[in-house]
């Protein structure tokens, strides 16, 4: 498979700015998903060697994430956890948002984020000025 088509399918879903890693992840999985669909149409009569093969090489991209010690990726994800839980709390007054259900805890940081990108300054290129234009007038 080309580099043009691959890029051509990723820049159809927006996916443009990808890096050169990600694009060979996505050559990789149409690959064995073509491979696949063949094996099961019967025109492909090793293809579960094959897949096999293209699984160990997407396999070998991806570098295996430590999880145990105080730099450790659970170590992380709990500090990430509770930075944000200060940040519902402080910005949002929800007390205690380690009690959200899931779903409502990622709902009220969805919230928060469009708070921020909404109160961002924008700037003009009249005065060069940063500050968000005066609507209160």
């Amino acid at each position: 498979m080309g580099k043009k088509k691959i890029n051509a399918e990723l820049e159809t879903y927006n996916l443009g700015g990808v890096t050169p890693e990600t694009r060979e992840y996505y050559g990789k999985l149409k690959s064995r998903t073509i491979t696949q669909l063949k094996g099961i149409q019967g025109s492909l009569p090793d293809y579960e060697r094959q897949l096999e093969q293209i699984d160990e090489s997407i396999l070998a991209m991806f570098r295996p994430q430590k999880f145990d010690g105080h730099e450790g990726r659970e170590v992380q994800l709990i500090k990430q956890f509770e930075k944000s839980c200060g940040l519902l709390t402080r910005h949002m007054g929800i007390q205690n948002p380690e009690k959200l259900t899931v779903r409502k805890y990622y709902m009220r940081l969805e919230d928060l984020k469009q708070q921020f990108k909404d109160n961002q300054p924008t700037k003009h290129a009249k005065n060069g000025s940063s500050r968000r234009p005066n609507t209160h007038q």
